[in-house]
């Protein structure tokens, strides 16, 4: 699978922001959004790959995929409008949305026409176990448990207006050798696919 470019890339450093801040990052020619480092965003979180929240899925080959990747060493608090990319990635002790926020990845899974080997998990959430262990689907609405509590969280994966063209998320553990064997070495950026 061919990835875009990065657009916005985190190279070092730690991006911080305070619980009453919101931080957004737009790529508009859809390219990826990559911070990966030692963050400690606590405030809400944004981020666009493309000109506009629910633009429907569409596979530009000049681009390639585009992914927004994330590491945060403190839960994730995704605002409103929220995170909107082609392949979601985020690895975070907790995940939240607030009110109006959603995170979608487009990439529709077609085995049939792409094939196992080439089809992807358009989301990947990297969450602590304890929170992966109690991951549930209930009533069309993705919940995870945190502490004990059930705190919902909005997502929307693949095209799910469009007949078969729905998409699969995939929950790793927090920590372990399974985040960095992921296909396409997202976590890993840039690697070579």
């Amino acid at each position: 699978m061919l990835f875009a470019n990065a657009s916005i890339v985190q190279t070092g450093g730690s991006i911080e922001n305070t619980a009453n801040s919101s931080l957004f990052f737009q790529s508009t020619a859809n390219g990826s959004i990559v911070l990966n480092q030692n963050n400690r965003m606590v405030g809400s979180f944004n981020a666009l790959s493309g000109n506009n929240y629910r633009e429907p899925y569409q596979f530009k080959p000049q681009f390639g995929q585009s992914v927004v990747s994330i590491t945060n060493a403190s839960g994730l608090k995704v605002g409103n409008p929220g995170i909107d990319s082609d392949i979601v990635v985020i690895q975070a002790p907790s995940l939240a949305t607030g009110a109006g926020g959603q995170v979608r990845a487009r990439l529709p899974y077609n085995d049939k026409l792409l094939g196992e080997s080439h089809s992807f998990p358009a989301m990947v959430l990297a969450v602590a176990q304890p929170v992966a262990a109690g991951f549930t689907l209930q009533d069309n609405q993705n919940e995870i448990v945190n502490g004990g509590q059930f705190q919902e969280i909005s997502v929307e994966v693949g095209a799910p207006n469009t007949e078969e063209l729905g998409g699969f998320l995939t929950v790793l553990p927090f920590k372990g050798s399974t985040l960095r064997s992921w296909p396409g070495g997202v976590f890993n950026w840039p690697a070579s696919v």
